[in-house]
C-alpha cells in the first residue's frame, strides 16, 4: 500500500512538474513589421517581451514604452531609454505584464527604426 501511494505521489508531481514546465514552453512571441514612429503595438493585456531598436548612426533614438494605447499615459514597462547614435542596435529585452496594451514613443532628429515582441493573453 506503501509504494502505491508513494508511485501515486511520484505520478502527480511528475504531472505537475510538466504541466508547469509546459506552461513556459507554450510561450509564443509576435512581434511588430519594423515600426518607423511612435504606435500603438497592440491593446488588451499580455506580456511585452522586449524591443530592438535602430539608429540612423548620425542621431539619438529616446524610446519609451507604456501600458497604454495611447501616447504619455499608462505606466512604463521599460525606463525611458536613451540609444546613442553610434550604439547602431540596441535591444531591450525586459518581459513585463501589461493590462491595457502596449504604445511606444520614439523621439529622433534623424531616423529609426524598431520591432516589439509581446505576446497577448
Amino acid at each position: 500500500m506503501k509504494k502505491i501511494a508513494l508511485a501515486l505521489v511520484v505520478a502527480i508531481l511528475f504531472m505537475l512538474g510538466g504541466l508547469a514546465a509546459g506552461a513556459y514552453a507554450q510561450t509564443i512571441w509576435t512581434h511588430t513589421a519594423v515600426k518607423t514612429a511612435s504606435a500603438k503595438i497592440t491593446d488588451g493585456r499580455g506580456y511585452f517581451g522586449g524591443i530592438i531598436i535602430t539608429t540612423d548612426g548620425t542621431n539619438n533614438v529616446t524610446v519609451d514604452v507604456r501600458d497604454a494605447t495611447t501616447a504619455g499615459t499608462g505606466t512604463k514597462l521599460i525606463p525611458t531609454t536613451v540609444i546613442l547614435a553610434n550604439e547602431r542596435v540596441k535591444s531591450i529585452s525586459a518581459p513585463q505584464f501589461y493590462w491595457k496594451g502596449v504604445y511606444v514613443t520614439v523621439t529622433t532628429s534623424g531616423a529609426t527604426e524598431y520591432v516589439v515582441y509581446y505576446e497577448k493573453r
